[in-house]
């Protein structure tokens, strides 16, 4: 029960909150009055006693509630600003002495995204890469982006995002590769083979993300 109220809106909270105060105190500050008109002091001031109890109950939690707002919406600012203050990852231009890397083995696939299922080693950050491009793939495709995976006899090798030319200029983000590509200058000669594919799709300039 505590745990459900906790989840609620601080808002709906003190909204409710207030409803029941009325709805309690309402009835009981009424029969104090009709109580003291006929004299019954007692019991009447007892009604009215009761009825400010609710009423400060009320308050009380309405208050708590408008603590625990402050408090959460000061958390989002800050949650915001530290979101806003992370660093954007660096951007590099591929020149002509990049794009003539030499070829890499292995055919060079568009939105296969169930060859990131190929990958079945033990290496931390490649899994961690592959659950990533996994995570964001549906994002990346809804903003055009193209899934380029990289597989040679059955074995994921690397993979990124490749973004449509804007004014000409085509984006490469979240490239990664299994430890395979990683040695010696894999990764570069993928990086490249991603580009020529962009720039044979209408790209003049081709940038690459370096996450």
């Amino acid at each position: 029960m505590i745990d459900w109220l906790a989840s609620l809106d601080p808002r709906v909270l003190m909204a409710v909150i207030g409803a029941l105060a009325l709805l309690i105190a309402l009835p009981l500050e009424v029969a104090a009055f009709r109580r003291l008109r006929r004299v019954q002091l007692v019991s009447g001031t007892m009604y009215m006693l009761l009825g400010i109890v609710v009423v400060l109950a009320a308050g009380l939690g309405a208050i708590t509630a408008r603590a625990r707002l402050a408090k959460d919406q000061g958390f989002q600012a800050v949650l915001g600003s530290t979101r806003g203050a992370s660093p954007e990852p660096a951007v590099v231009e591929l020149n002509a002495a990049d794009l003539a890397q030499p070829e890499t083995p292995g055919h060079l696939r568009a939105n296969r995204v169930e060859d990131l299922l190929l990958w079945s080693g033990e290496d931390a950050d490649t899994t961690r890469a592959v659950r990533e491009c996994a995570r964001v793939y549906a994002r990346q495709r809804a903003a055009g982006a193209t899934l380029q995976t990289l597989v040679d006899d059955g074995r994921l090798l690397a993979w990124c995002f490749v973004h449509p030319p804007s004014d000409g200029c085509a984006r490469i983000t979240h490239l990664a590769a299994t430890p395979e590509l990683r040695r010696g200058d894999g990764r570069q000669r993928f990086a490249a083979r991603v580009a020529r594919t962009a720039v044979a799709g209408g790209a003049s300039r081709v940038l690459l993300a370096q996450d």
